[in-house]
C-alpha cells in the first residue's frame, strides 16, 4: 500500500511540460512587432505629397491668438420700458474679450474709464428687450457695450462683450 501511495505522489508532482500559454505570448509579441512596424512604414512611405506634416500643424496652431478676457463685474444698468421710463434695474458682469495679452492689462488700467462708457450707455439704450422691458437682451448689450468701449479709448481694442451675468434687482 505504501508503493501505491507513492506512485500517486510522485505521478501528481510530475512535470506537465512547457506552458500552454507561452506560444500566444510570443505570437502577441511578434505580431505587435509587425504591425507595428508596418504602421510607421504605412504612414512614412504612403502619405500624400500634398499632406502637411504634422508637426508643422502643431506650430501653426501654436501662433494663432487666442483671446484673452478682462472682467469687469457689478454694472448697474436700468431697465426701461417703452417710453423711456425705469421699470427695474440689473447688475451685468461682463467679459470684455482681447487678442493680445498685454491688452488685458490696458483695460485694467483704464477701468473708470470702461465704467463710464458702460453707465452712459446702458442709461440711455436700457439693458431690456424692446418688446418685454423687464427681461435682458444679451445681444443688444453685448453689441452696444463693444460699440461704447471701442469709442471711449479711441481705437478697436474690444474684439467682443459676453455678458456673463445679469442679476435683477
Amino acid at each position: 500500500m505504501a508503493d501505491a501511495e507513492t506512485l500517486e505522489d510522485e505521478e501528481l508532482v510530475a512535470d506537465p511540460g512547457p506552458s500552454p500559454k507561452l506560444p500566444l505570448i510570443i505570437g502577441l509579441i511578434v505580431g505587435l512587432i509587425f504591425g507595428g512596424g508596418g504602421a510607421v512604414a504605412y504612414f512614412t512611405f504612403m502619405s500624400e505629397p500634398g499632406e502637411s506634416d504634422p508637426v508643422e500643424t502643431v506650430e501653426a496652431v501654436e501662433e494663432e491668438s487666442y483671446p484673452y478676457y478682462f472682467e469687469l463685474d457689478r454694472i448697474t444698468a436700468p431697465l426701461l420700458n417703452g417710453r423711456k421710463r425705469i421699470v427695474g434695474y440689473v447688475h451685468l458682469d461682463v467679459n470684455i474679450e482681447v487678442h493680445e495679452e498685454d491688452m488685458v492689462s490696458y483695460l485694467d488700467v483704464r477701468e473708470p474709464i470702461l465704467r463710464h462708457a458702460a453707465n452712459a450707455a446702458l442709461s440711455q439704450s436700457g439693458a431690456g428687450r424692446a418688446d418685454q422691458p423687464l427681461q435682458v437682451d444679451y445681444d443688444r448689450i453685448a453689441q452696444g457695450l463693444t460699440q461704447a468701449f471701442n469709442e471711449a479709448l479711441g481705437r478697436d481694442v474690444v474684439y467682443a462683450v459676453r455678458v456673463k451675468n445679469a442679476t435683477r434687482l
